[in-house]
């Protein structure tokens, strides 16, 4: 047997105190009553009971002190909260759903509804887990219920996504018997995840009135991504989101609202998609039905024009291009790029987009810091500069000349395209592959950061170099391991540039399926029927007192 308040050794502690007690008081004197008698046969023994300055008497009364011990002890047993080897066999987790929606009063329903079901099962076998960010111990085992108190009293739910789902998963995986989990929050929980629990096994949901599980809606997805017009300066915007019908969302830039170039309604959410927003570093604000709240934000990246020193050898073909690039900015001082003939002394310490006029190099020659695999580097090359949109073989035809892509190590990054290409008889120049090569040139010489698609709060990013200052002044750093963002926040990143995370939850594509958990049950286990044992018990006890005194066998 274990106990649910006490342990063992504080129980036995307080029921010898007890014992004691009740034998130091059952030898106390009697104070007695003036009584006139019409005899003075006892009279000698009267003058012993009285004494003067006798504090106890002599033990006389053990069955009433029995009684008295046993009615003692039961009530002490009860307040001990006796526990069976058999109630304690299961191991009871808690989980405190403490996603976005659960903000507010939500979440104080939630820790009040924990604590009071928590009071009713096996203290040594229940603890409580908190499905934030990643899931956290908040009560072990063992510990007294004042110590969740105390770490409760000042959380808040950070913004994140819902971690219910993983966190019920993860207690599975991690079981080494019976185990019993108990959820309280409105995430609804899908009736596969109830048939993922192990043999002997349970799941079920902590009633509370205040947190009925609701359908889920929210944005699964916000992002940016290069203009499809190619335009240097603008970015298109692709929202999705649950729950809620096209005409109840609302995205706004700087509190402007935007329309949407298109509208795709299914059952796996609406899309809205906005073109050539403009990348001045604007906050995307999206609000679903009334609420007054972003669901969701994005900063807009800021995009300045590449500084771009040109050459007067170039030829007019490659001058076109740049002059109808609009993330290009042609000056004469402090360029960052530079664009000239091959051997030409001019800016020649700078990063060199360059026309070469030798017909034995290469059609293509990239240099670069070497920095990885050969192979690899060819391959990012390849992708980086858009080659693969030429048509290489119908240019290899019409030169009579093979189009191959030379890969050089180099101090200072360069790419250098053979002049013969850039003849007007060819249709390298006249084709779309033409200024697409010679934007993503100057943006690879210039080492642009691409768009980051999304920051989405609990997902992880591979990239472990990655560093950020979060709202609160700390760095957030991988140390060269995958990390993820904890929370809804405006962070800044490696570059100096602000970007904002938002809860974004991938989870809502796979649609929301009706909560699947049945209410606890149980009202009662087997802590609280040894305490109503022991209740009975000592009533029956005062019950054979009473009728000791009552029958004169007991004083």
């Amino acid at each position: 047997m274990s106990f649910g308040t006490f342990s063992g050794a504080a129980f036995t502690i307080g029921l010898l105190a007890l014992a004691a007690a009740l034998f130091a008081l059952s030898r106390l004197r009697v104070r007695h009553r003036a009584l006139i008698v019409p005899t003075t046969l006892f009279w000698r023994e009267a003058i012993e009971e009285t004494r003067a300055r006798v504090f106890v008497q002599r033990f006389r009364h053990p069955l009433a002190y029995a009684l008295v011990l046993g009615i003692a002890a039961v009530i002490w047993l009860a307040c001990a909260e006796p526990r069976s080897a058999a109630s304690s066999a299961t191991r009871h987790v808690l989980v405190v759903d403490a996603s976005a929606p659960m903000a507010g009063e939500r979440f104080v329903a939630a820790i009040a509804a924990v604590r009071e079901r928590a009071a009713r099962l096996p203290r040594e076998s229940t603890s409580i887990v908190l499905a934030g960010a990643r899931p956290e111990l908040v009560l072990a085992a063992d510990e007294p219920l004042a110590t969740f108190d105390r770490r409760m009293e000042s959380r808040r739910v950070d913004p994140h996504p819902q971690t219910v789902e993983s966190t019920v998963l993860e207690l599975f995986a991690t079981a080494t018997g019976p185990t019993s989990v108990e959820v309280c929050g409105v995430t609804p929980i899908g009736a596969d995840l109830v048939a993922l629990a192990p043999s002997g096994s349970s799941i079920a949901r902590v009633p509370c009135a205040t947190l009925e599980p609701a359908a889920r809606r929210g944005v699964s997805t916000l992002g940016v991504s290069e203009a499809e017009s190619g335009a240097w300066d603008r970015v298109d915007l692709t929202v999705v989101v649950h729950g809620v019908a096209p005409g109840e969302v609302r995205v706004t830039l700087d509190d402007a609202e935007l329309m949407a170039a298109s509208n795709d309604a299914s059952e796996r959410g609406t899309r809205l998609t906005f073109r050539d927003l403009p990348a001045r570093g604007g906050r995307i604000d999206v609000l679903l039905a009334a609420d007054t709240v972003a669901a969701a934000s994005a900063i807009v990246p800021l995009r300045t024009p590449l500084r771009v020193a040109v050459s007067s050898t170039v030829p007019p073909a490659l001058l076109t291009a740049l002059n109808a690039d609009r993330g290009v900015l042609q000056v004469d001082v402090d360029p960052t790029l530079v664009v000239r003939t091959a051997g030409e002394d001019f800016f020649s310490a700078l990063p060199a987009l360059e026309v070469a006029t030798d017909p034995n190099a290469g059609a293509f020659v990239v240099r670069r810091v070497a920095d990885g695999a050969p192979d690899a580097a060819v391959r990012a090359a390849f992708l980086d500069l858009g080659l693969g949109d030429i048509d290489a073989m119908e240019l290899a035809r019409q030169t009579a000349r093979p189009i191959d892509l030379v890969l050089e190590s180099a101090p200072t990054r360069s790419v250098a395209v053979l002049s013969e290409l850039l003849d007007e008889r060819y249709d390298f120049v006249q084709s779309r592959a033409f200024p697409l090569f010679v934007a993503r040139a100057l943006r690879w010489l210039a080492d642009a950061t691409p768009l980051q698609p999304a920051w989405a709060a609990g997902a992880w990013l591979e990239d472990g170099s990655t560093r950020f200052i979060a709202e609160d002044g700390r760095t957030i750093d991988g140390a060269g391991s995958a990390l993820r963002l904890p929370r809804a926040q405006t962070i800044t990143t490696a570059t100096g540039r602000a970007a904002r995370v938002s809860v974004l939850d991938a989870s809502l594509a796979r649609g929301s399926s009706p909560d699947a958990l049945a209410p606890v049950v149980d009202a009662s286990d087997g802590g609280v029927r040894g305490t109503t044992l022991a209740a009975l018990l000592a009533l029956v006890l005062l019950v054979v007192e009473w009728w000791l005194v009552r029958s004169e066998r007991m004083p």
